[in-house]
């Protein structure tokens, strides 16, 4: 589940997409407000900010757990044999 930070990022990110298009009309139109580039721009970047942080990470697969498994019985056995001193 989203947290509170990860919404009101992606609103945050929508609004200032939307402020960005706008700004681009304008400007097509040769008469831009800068005003909508510069909120624009902030909200699309703290949008990111805030979205990214309340993401949590996803919960690790099952899917390859086999070889997991079989890749730390080899990290395990190379460092037994790695501790082990050689007798010659």
């Amino acid at each position: 589940m989203q947290s509170g930070k990860s919404k009101f990022g992606r609103f945050l990110f929508f609004i200032g997409a939307i402020l960005l298009v706008v700004f681009f009309a304008m400007d097509q139109a040769s008469n831009p407000s800068y005003g909508y580039f510069c909120v624009g721009a902030v909200a699309v970047f703290l949008g990111a900010a805030l979205m990214m942080r309340g993401h949590n990470p996803p919960d690790e697969s099952m899917r390859f757990r086999t070889v997991r498994r079989w890749r730390e019985q080899q990290r395990a056995r190379k460092a037994e044999r790695n501790k082990k001193p050689n007798g010659y």
